[in-house]
């Protein structure tokens, strides 16, 4: 096979006359294709940094270890039943706004929706 240069008509062996040839074109199509892949991936790092600078930064874990003998047995230090759920009940609720200085400001139930708790292992 020989090499042919075709052009954009599909004449063929370099007939010119102001003709744009096939390998022109090849190369203005994938010079378009990397702006168009260049500016996905700027778009993707955006979307990351976005993610990462806004949703993230919103969010907090907290990993909670209790440290006592009772603990072990599933037991509070006055030896009643341990309930992690008990965290997002109305009093301690209450008692966290009143430390944090946020009475008036925030609601028990408004707190609470922020607040999720999940056991870490089973």
């Amino acid at each position: 096979m020989t090499n042919q240069l075709v052009s954009f008509d599909g004449s063929q062996n370099g007939e010119s006359g102001g003709k744009l040839r096939f390998r022109k074109i090849v190369s203005v199509y994938l010079g378009k294709c990397r702006r168009r892949s260049a500016f996905l991936l700027l778009l993707l790092i955006a979307f990351f940094i976005g993610d990462l600078a806004i949703v993230r930064p919103r969010t907090a874990t907290v990993t909670m270890s209790l440290n006592y003998t009772q603990a072990s047995d599933g037991l509070t230090p006055n030896s009643t039943r341990f309930n992690m759920y008990e965290l997002k009940t109305e009093p301690v609720l209450q008692r966290v706004i009143s430390y944090a200085g946020l009475e008036g400001l925030v609601t028990t139930d408004t707190l609470a929706e922020c607040i999720s708790v999940e056991a870490t292992h089973k």
